[in-house]
This record gives C-alpha cells, sequence and structure tokens, in this order.
C-alpha cells in the first residue's frame, strides 16, 4: 500500500536535532548522509553548504634569481601567476612589506614552497623553510625545513609542503624562507615558473 504525504513545511520537534528521512538529516539548509538521485531526468539545487568544489587557489613566483638570505621572502620578490589556463581562484592570498601571508578565509590550506636551486660553492647547502604564526608573527615556529647539499653549479629542484589550520585570518600567518648559507641561488621568474608558491584550500573547519 502506498501512500503519499502533502504539506509546504516539515518543522523539527526538537531544536537542533533537524528533520531526519530514512538516514538523511535535514537541518537549516545543511545536509548529512547519503542522498540518492534517481535515474531520471531531474534538478539538484545546491546550497553555499555544500562545497562545489576547491574554493581557493593561489599560485605566486619568486620573480627573480634571490642570491642572499631571504628570511622571509619578501612582496617585492614575488608576483601572482597569471597566464595561459593559470589563475586564481576565490579571493587569493595576500602578502604584507614584511613577508608574512594573510589567508583569505578560515579552513584547512595546503602551502607548497617549490624551488629550483643552485650551488655556488661545493659542498655548499641550501636551506628553504616554511614558518608559521598564530600570533601576526609576534611569536612563530618552523613548521617545515628542507635542506640541499651539492657540488660546486650543482642544481635541484626541492619541494615543501605542509597543511595549516586557519581559525583567525588576522592572526594565523606564514612565511617562507630563503637560506643561501654561503653562496647559493635560489631562481626565479617573473612569468614563469621556476621557484614559488601554491596555496590550495582544502576545506572549511
Amino acid at each position: 500500500m502506498s501512500s503519499e504525504v502533502k504539506v509546504d513545511t516539515i518543522s523539527e520537534k526538537t531544536s537542533a536535532n533537524g528533520v531526519v528521512i530514512d538516514g538523511v538529516t535535514l537541518k537549516d539548509s545543511k545536509i548529512s548522509g547519503t542522498i540518492t538521485i534517481p535515474v531520471s531526468t531531474g534538478t539538484m539545487a545546491l546550497t553555499s553548504d555544500i562545497s562545489a568544489g576547491v574554493s581557493e587557489i593561489d599560485i605566486w613566483l619568486i620573480n627573480a634569481d634571490i642570491t642572499a638570505d631571504a628570511l622571509p621572502i619578501l612582496d617585492s620578490q614575488v608576483t601572482r601567476m597569471s597566464k595561459t589556463l593559470v589563475e586564481k581562484v576565490g579571493t587569493g592570498m595576500s602578502i604584507n612589506g614584511s613577508g608574512h601571508w594573510t589567508f583569505p578565509s578560515t579552513g584547512y590550506y595546503e602551502l607548497k614552497f617549490i624551488g629550483s636551486v643552485e650551488n655556488d660553492t661545493n659542498s655548499n647547502a641550501t636551506d628553504l623553510h616554511i614558518d608559521a604564526s598564530d600570533d601576526n608573527f609576534s611569536t612563530s615556529s618552523r613548521i617545515f625545513y628542507a635542506r640541499y647539499y651539492g657540488g660546486d653549479n650543482t642544481r635541484v629542484t626541492m619541494a615543501c609542503a605542509m597543511v595549516v589550520k586557519i581559525t583567525d585570518v588576522t592572526n594565523d600567518k606564514v612565511q617562507f624562507d630563503f637560506n643561501e648559507v654561503n653562496t647559493s641561488t635560489i631562481h626565479g621568474d617573473s612569468t614563469e615558473f621556476e621557484s614559488g608558491f601554491i596555496f590550495t584550500k582544502l576545506r572549511e573547519l
């Protein structure tokens, strides 16, 4: 025996519990559980509470060779990449004159620091760092450290990656360091990606 209920509004009986329909909870436009869409023509509308994909991607270039310590790498040394098929998604990152990066919104972000480095002196070392702060860089801690040892004029591409949880866009910030130790270079270009940073927002908090 089939039955049909026709109503304009279904309201929850107990505040904050939501309405459960066969394992799917509906609560203030938020949906948890599994929704099965039948094999037929139809339309499903997504609200802002359902992610339609990655909301932030931002790619920045180190815009010229750096041959001295950059602790951190400064705003004058980076340029947002904008080229064929490459552009930012969302609001994007910002960097101040002290080399501190501000996130556009709270959430979990993946940071990638890619450096094409060359040791100019035999047996020299090159360091790349990512530093983080939750108090606008009154204090900070190192969250990634990479070092390359190589012979005279040897060149490699180094990569650092980390995921950070941003809960306060005013105080939660990061910076990127290049430590040339004695004599080394991190190569950069104003239009092509030799070295730089990729920021991707993975999800909301």
